[in-house]
């Protein structure tokens, strides 16, 4: 389960479960932080969302 993430920099993929970067291409530390802090701050919202889209339970 993961999130991908992009902006004028590059892209991220961050672990929704761990909020773990499994990969980043230029995205400068300051803002994968922030994007970071967004997955954990929205885990619970990301999970209901991906197992709804997925139809996964």
């Amino acid at each position: 389960m993961h999130v991908h993430v992009k902006n004028g920099d590059g892209k991220a993929k961050i672990n929704i479960e761990t909020a773990e970067v499994v990969e980043n291409t230029g995205i400068k530390p300051a803002d994968l932080k922030k994007a970071v802090d967004a997955v954990k701050q929205y885990k619970a919202d990301m999970i209901k969302a991906w197992n709804e889209y997925f139809d996964e339970n």
